[in-house]
């Protein structure tokens, strides 16, 4: 089974980083004033919630796949899928009827790739950023189905605990945006940061705080995951001011090889903690491997909070990634500019 499911997750990623760096490229070819960027951000992470609230109402079937001899199983996977395949289908055939074929453009001089990215200080750091935030953060909800299961025996919970981290980021998206046009971008990513690292921190007080230390933790994250594409936008306005070439592409998928590695990283790490836990699937976790499975769940995330604020407050001293977007910018030309990229 174990080479199947390797072939089968290698397939899919790679299907689906080509989508996803098509339409990562295109969001940054919408911004314009600085506040639209965070705005598209938040709409982007908004429907990220609405899907994990999909997967919470689901959550059962990942969690005991006995309690329907794994047939719910099966069908909730195959409706994900399904439904996957056709957006995609919806987004090619709704594409080309929306946006109008582009008039060529004269060649623009190139600069080499490695200038552009080694000389941009800002995006080079947010590289940084976004390692050590996919490195850590996504264990504490991947760490849910397994505490559901083996540590608090009730399916259930891992359902309310997604439920909650899914509304907690709805509510505070909108609150994030407001906050984006009146506050500097490192400012509101260090608040968020820090609800991040307090939520961690009341959940490790136990079973009483767990909800609370949920909620207060999807606050803080819903501020990272809409920054992190906010400052990507930044960055590439910061290289098209520096070398006058615009390059939207490369930098996202930089970013997103980034952020897959820390992730695939962090789920092997975690992996390896749950071995070393005890874990076996088919039984309940002692109270020592349980006691183990809580720590890991609260504290990579704390720990890369904690490192996301020194990288944030690095760029702070040292003036780098400030944010100087031009007021405006028209679509049109940001377009024509971006075939350099």
């Amino acid at each position: 089974m174990i080479p199947w499911a390797i072939s089968l997750v290698l397939v899919f990623r790679t299907a689906y980083a080509t989508c996803d760096v098509a339409h990562n490229a295109l969001m940054m070819r919408m911004t314009g004033p600085r506040g639209t960027a965070t705005t598209l951000s938040a709409l982007r992470y908004m429907f990220s919630c609405l899907g994990a609230l999909a997967v919470a109402g689901s959550a059962s079937a990942f969690v005991d796949p006995a309690l329907a001899g794994g047939r719910r199983l099966i069908a909730t996977t195959a409706c994900a899928a399904l439904a996957y395949v056709a957006t995609l289908w919806l987004a090619a055939a709704s594409g080309p009827a929306a946006t109008p074929r582009l008039p060529r453009t004269p060649s623009i001089p190139q600069t080499p790739l490695r200038v552009w990215i080694l000389g941009n200080r800002p995006f080079c750091a947010l590289l940084v950023f976004g390692f050590a935030q996919a490195l850590t953060l996504p264990v504490f909800a991947r760490s849910f189905a397994y505490i559901g299961k083996g540590v608090i025996h009730d399916p259930d919970w891992t359902a309310r605990a997604l439920t909650t981290l899914a509304l907690s980021q709805l509510v505070m998206l909108p609150v994030w945006v407001g906050a984006s046009r009146r506050a500097s971008q490192h400012g509101m990513l260090a608040v968020a940061l820090i609800l991040v690292a307090v939520g961690s921190a009341v959940f490790a007080t136990g079973p009483r705080g767990m909800m609370a230390g949920i909620a207060l933790f999807g606050a803080g994250n819903a501020g990272v995951q809409m920054m992190i594409w906010a400052l990507l936008a930044d960055a590439i306005d910061h290289g098209e001011r520096r070398t006058g070439v615009r390059l939207e592409a490369v930098p996202v998928a930089l970013l997103l090889l980034t952020l897959k590695l820390g992730g695939g990283v962090g789920g092997a790490l975690f992996g390896q903690g749950l071995a070393l836990a005890g874990w076996t699937g088919t039984a309940p976790l002692g109270e020592t491997g349980g006691g183990q499975l809580l720590a890991m769940a609260w504290a990579m995330p704390a720990a890369g909070a904690v490192i996301g604020i020194a990288v944030v407050v690095l760029q702070s001293h040292t003036g780098a990634g400030r944010s100087t977007v031009p007021a405006a910018r028209s679509l049109p030309n940001s377009v024509s500019r971006s075939r350099a990229g």
